[in-house]
């Protein structure tokens, strides 16, 4: 309690501790012995305004005993008990909170300087709602960043993506686990969209959940990748024309070929000479094969299915089993199967291995497949 003349007539004991004072010695000094702010004059100001209002709340600062200011918040109050007027003052020590409140303006001075340094658009966003936005979303938006602050989030997203921003700008600040970054496009100010690709995180700010959002603008990224793909599938329909085109033109000379050997009475040096384009025109098309199966692998297109390698290897045979002036054996033996999960270029790699072993041998040759059983642990297997 305080009188008109600034005079302590009553402090109880928690303010005697926080400011290092004995009751005694509080109770003879005056409010501006603690208040570093206050003087005498200021004083008879400020109780005058204080019984016309009555009540009023002010942050001021006190000092202890040993010379230690600190803030403080204040309630006064103005009474009349008895005849005689007064001031009742409840006051707290803030030091604690003032200290958040500047390692808050700290932090947010921090974000604000990175995020308007920033190349990419940064925003904060509360229930769709901009809470804050850099300078390169304004450039991004077309809007001003004073614009922003308080619109829709929606308002700047495409019709046909705001669905999905809005479920997941929501799940988020409910803390439901959705994708940290995605694409959509972003609708300009003049109607314009541009592709972007955003990156979010749920965060606290000033006590409830948000959203903090950085935006990279990828519209060329997206250009650049159509024309990509577009010059991606030109290059595959020129290489499926060309294949198909050279097929033809194999196919002619094969046939060809295949009637001069039937036909034309030849001796064994002209069936060689004749034999040998015969075979290069057939090797021909099976490479033409084989990059079509490689297309379709890097497309997807070639599954994997369950095949039995000695009925394959069998099939592989007649293909070698004759060659000009040579006598070529292939023996395919095996009692058991063996199936395994591939695709189509398994048939490649078996030919491969039997066209070799005829193509870097002379004379006479037998080559003997074995298909057997084979046990690794418990596990049967072929070999």
């Amino acid at each position: 309690l305080a009188g008109p003349d600034g005079r302590f007539y009553y402090v109880n004991n928690a303010k005697c501790r926080s400011l290092g004072y004995s009751r005694e010695e509080l109770l003879s000094s005056y409010i501006w012995d603690i208040d570093p702010d206050m003087t005498k004059e200021r004083w008879q100001i400020e109780w005058e305004g204080l019984k016309k209002r009555g009540f009023q709340k002010i942050e001021t600062r006190h000092q202890a005993r040993d010379g230690r200011i600190f803030p403080t918040e204040v309630w006064v109050t103005f009474l009349d008990f008895h005849g005689r007027e007064y001031v009742c003052a409840f006051v707290r020590d803030i030091s604690d909170r003032k200290r958040a409140e500047h390692a808050l303006q700290e932090s947010e001075q921090k974000f604000r300087v990175l995020a308007e340094s920033a190349k990419a658009g940064i925003l904060l966003y509360k229930d769709l709602k901009f809470v804050y936005a850099n300078p390169i979303m304004e450039k991004m938006t077309g809007y001003a960043v004073e614009q922003l602050v308080g619109m829709d989030l929606l308002d700047v997203v495409s019709p046909e993506y705001r669905e999905l921003v809005q479920s997941r700008g929501m799940a988020r600040q409910r803390g439901t686990p959705v994708p940290s970054t995605y694409e959509f496009k972003l609708l300009r100010r003049g109607g314009e969209t541009i592709w972007v690709e955003v990156s979010a995180i749920p965060i606290e700010y000033r006590g409830e959940r948000a959203v903090l959002a950085t935006l990279f603008d990828i519209t060329d990224r997206k250009r650049n990748e159509a024309e990509l793909q577009d010059a991606k599938a030109q290059a595959e329909l020129y290489l499926d024309l060309m294949a198909h085109d050279i097929n033809n033109l194999n196919q002619i000379g094969i046939g060809y070929l295949d009637m001069a050997l039937e036909t034309l009475p030849l001796d064994a040096d002209g069936k060689e000479l004749l034999e040998r384009p015969l075979e290069a025109l057939e090797a021909s098309n099976r490479l033409i094969g084989n990059l079509r199966k490689l297309q379709k692998i890097r497309d997807g297109g070639l599954k994997f299915h369950e095949i039995d390698v000695r009925d394959m290897i069998a099939a592989i045979v007649p293909r070698y089993a004759s060659a000009a002036g040579r006598d070529i054996r292939i023996n395919c033996r095996g009692d058991c199967g063996c199936r395994v999960l591939a695709n189509d270029l398994l048939d490649d790699v078996f030919s491969n291995i039997i066209g070799n072993a005829i193509k870097h041998s002379r004379g006479s040759l037998t080559i003997d497949v074995h298909v057997n059983e084979a046990v690794a642990g418990d596990r049967k297997d072929c070999l």
